[in-house]
């Protein structure tokens, strides 16, 4: 999550995606594990804001849309 995050925030959305399609190999339902990760972990609140803002840059659903079953 923290990588996919971070790539997402360089800006550079070919690295992105193939970062994602390869996350998806690993986590089919890549969307509901990141609202996994965020729902499991504790975060401060501006670490957890920038980690919400690269996931979306990335084009994955919302942390917490991914885990109310809303995709």
């Amino acid at each position: 999550m923290l990588k996919l995050a971070a790539i997402a925030r360089l800006g550079d959305r070919p690295v992105t995606e193939q970062e994602i399609a390869a996350a998806r190999l690993q986590h089919p339902d890549l969307d509901r594990t990141v609202a996994a990760m965020f729902s499991g972990a504790r975060f401060d609140s501006s670490l957890k804001a920038a980690l919400r803002t690269g996931i979306l840059e990335a084009g994955l659903k919302s942390p917490e849309l991914a885990s109310n079953g809303s995709m």
